[in-house]
């Protein structure tokens, strides 16, 4: 298995300050399950919601304009009379005219990114330009639609978010432990006064 690096030198930071008062804002977040609209994905998922972290956390969730990839299919097309290419869909993601969607041509000499306009949509299929290098044998698989905020969650930034929040709740466990001692022993002192009490009075 591959290891990922992330830059963590101290002599590489400023302004550091500790991470407090997370638990409030993590009671904030959703978690959940869910299944991916691309029904490609496989099986049930669980995870956030990147928007909703946005609002807690923005600082952990990137925005870009970017291809989502919310289609994820194999596609079957033909040429049109006007040499463009009609593609029938197989999945129930809406395509609009005008929409720029993200295609993966596998060729003989290899894979190409193509950048297409829709210029034409039904509920069954969409119509595009042929690509450069065309031949009959390419495979096109459609990645998804271009977005202009497109959010991605930091998920390093999140796993420090959850080691914080186990941290502050061993902090708060260990203070009440140590409230519950205290307490403990206040009683015993105060059962030893009734107890002796009880003895002079008798």
């Amino acid at each position: 298995m591959e290891q990922i690096f992330i830059s963590s030198d101290e002599r590489i930071k400023e302004c550091i300050c500790p991470l407090k008062d997370l638990l409030p804002k993590l009671d904030q977040i959703n978690f959940v399950s869910y299944d991916r609209i691309d029904k490609q994905a496989g099986n049930c998922d669980a995870g956030i919601i990147a928007q909703e972290l946005a609002q807690v956390f923005p600082k952990m969730v990137y925005v870009r304009d970017d291809y989502l990839p919310n289609i994820q299919q194999e596609a079957e097309y033909t040429l049109t009379e006007e040499d463009n290419v009609s593609i029938k869909l197989t999945n129930t993601i809406p395509l609009k005219e005008k929409e720029s969607i993200l295609c993966i041509i596998t060729a003989s000499s290899g894979k190409e990114y193509y950048r297409a306009t829709i210029m034409h949509a039904t509920n069954v299929s969409i119509t595009i330009k042929k690509w450069m290098n065309y031949t009959p044998t390419d495979k096109l698989f459609l990645h998804g639609t271009r977005v202009d905020d497109y959010h991605r969650v930091d998920i390093g930034q999140v796993g420090v978010l959850g080691a914080a929040c186990a941290k502050e709740l061993y902090h708060m466990v260990k203070c009440q432990a140590e409230t519950i001692a205290s307490l403990n022993g206040t009683c015993a002192a105060l059962k030893k006064q009734i107890d002796d009490l009880s003895a002079h009075l008798s």
